[in-house]
């Protein structure tokens, strides 16, 4: 079911999505996590229906969704980006763990073979 916001719901969400982008750029992830937990909060306290059809369509409120909306985008990327980053990290990490392992595996036939 869809749900519609007021004004003053969508600024709630909009403030909250500002302190989500800071985190996010901070690299905050245990703050980002919280923040996006209240975020759903106030998501959820959405009208279901279209009672507000009337207020949907003024200058402030598609002004704060498109907002809204650039905001989960920039925390997106932030998020895939350091997501990317973590797993970059991991095969950087284990190509080492596994030359290392070549290596000493090759030390070992040389020190049998030559002593």
């Amino acid at each position: 079911m869809k749900k519609v916001f007021t004004v003053l719901q969508l600024k709630g969400i909009f403030s909250v999505m500002q302190n989500m982008h800071s985190e996010a750029v901070k690299g905050n992830w245990p703050e980002l996590d919280r923040l996006d937990s209240q975020r759903r909060e106030l998501l959820e306290a959405g009208t279901p229906n279209s009672q507000n059809e009337a207020v949907k369509n003024t200058a402030e409120y598609i002004e704060l969704r498109t907002k809204i909306l650039q905001l989960d985008t920039a925390i997106n990327k932030k998020v895939n980006n350091a997501r990317q980053l973590l797993i970059n990290e991991n095969r950087d990490f284990t190509a080492q763990l596994n030359a290392k392992k070549g290596y000493q595996n090759v030390a070992a036939i040389q020190s049998r073979s030559y002593g």
